[in-house]
């Protein structure tokens, strides 16, 4: 059974934060900024959740013409073969996504949000035979879909208030998807010191599979250093974006990103659970291709990765991490 210190420091208290955080920077409404698609985690974020559209200027009369905005995104990222730690065997791992993200402004301070996203990962194992014995390959096709309603009110010029709910399913094929499911919501407040800085903070809260529910802060900021640079929270990470000309960006981000699959009754160990966690670091470009399309290549290393397995009674059945490892990845996004 995981300790209390175990919860605090290896555990997913602060994970599910990038999910959380992302919504939070889509609903804040920044100009410069908007979240990664869903199954980063948010959430999507794992994904090549680098912000396309940081540093980009908005079209301000075409936000006017229509209170509905819509947004359709899509990309893959592979990383590398890498060794196991303490265990005998190499892992890879692709992933893929897509999310649709919905807006209407209400009213001049109202503003509702939906955004759905769907994340597969592809995990291929080889010769990995003591996580989950007998089997070298413990698991393989994990799926995870969020949906996340949100509000975002504009008390005046300066202050405005944030708040959501969090649906999340995630899990193999044919896990059980009442047991595959966690849900929450957040709350924050942000205030506008600037044209050039944005900075909100707020709590989330949301239910984990076979562990705690946490209740953690959200702290976030928006600013434009000059009119080129800018640097903006992104879940538990930050973007640094450069504006090299209109319609062409590069950008350094890092992170810190962490998954959770429940197994089906199928698997080696019935209807345990696998989390994922990883701290990416990457740098890439953003190309405006047309006036509603960006395309966003990104490449980098996880300079740490670590897996726990556990039971559905929540007993540490294995810990291990991996050797650092590359990446890369593309992703495109059409905006309505």
């Amino acid at each position: 059974m995981r300790t209390n210190a175990e919860f605090s420091v290896r555990g997913l208290r602060i994970s599910s934060v990038i999910l959380g955080a992302a919504t939070v920077l889509a609903l804040s409404g920044s100009a410069w900024a908007q979240a990664p698609a869903p199954g980063v985690n948010p959430t999507t974020p794992g994904n090549l959740s680098a912000n396309p559209n940081a540093g980009k200027k908005p079209e301000i009369a075409d936000a006017e013409k229509s209170p509905w905005s819509i947004r359709l995104s899509g990309g893959g990222i592979y990383q590398f073969d890498t060794d196991l730690r303490g265990n005998p065997g190499s892992y890879s791992v692709a992933r893929g996504d897509t999310a649709f993200g919905l807006g209407y402004r209400a009213t001049e301070s109202l503003r509702l949000t939906l955004d759905v996203g769907t994340e597969v990962s592809w995990y291929e194992f080889d010769n990995a035979t003591t996580i989950l014995a007998p089997s070298a390959k413990p698991f393989h096709v994990m799926y995870q879909t969020d949906i996340n309603p949100g509000i975002r009110f504009d008390i005046d010029d300066n202050w405005f208030v944030l708040a959501g709910g969090i649906i999340q399913f995630s899990g193999e094929r044919k896990a059980d998807t009442g047991k595959s499911f966690t849900g929450g919501a957040f709350g924050a407040v942000g205030y506008k010191i600037s044209n050039d800085l944005t900075l909100y903070g707020g709590v989330l809260g949301k239910s984990r599979l076979e562990d705690d529910a946490l209740v953690v802060p959200v702290i976030g900021v928006n600013w434009r250093i000059t009119e080129n640079l800018r640097l903006d929270t992104r879940g538990l990470g930050a973007v640094l974006t450069m504006t090299l000309k209109p319609g062409l960006r590069v950008f350094v981000d890092a992170t810190y990103e962490s998954r959770e699959y429940r197994l089906s009754d199928e698997s080696f160990l019935r209807e345990g659970v696998v989390r994922d966690r990883q701290i990416p670091v990457g740098i890439g470009a953003g190309f405006d291709l047309c006036k509603n399309f960006t395309l966003t290549v990104r490449g980098g290393v996880n300079v740490w990765q670590q897996f726990t397995v556990d039971t559905d009674n929540e007993v540490r059945v294995n810990r291990f991490r991996s050797d650092p490892s590359g990446f890369i990845g593309l992703r495109g996004e059409i905006r309505f």
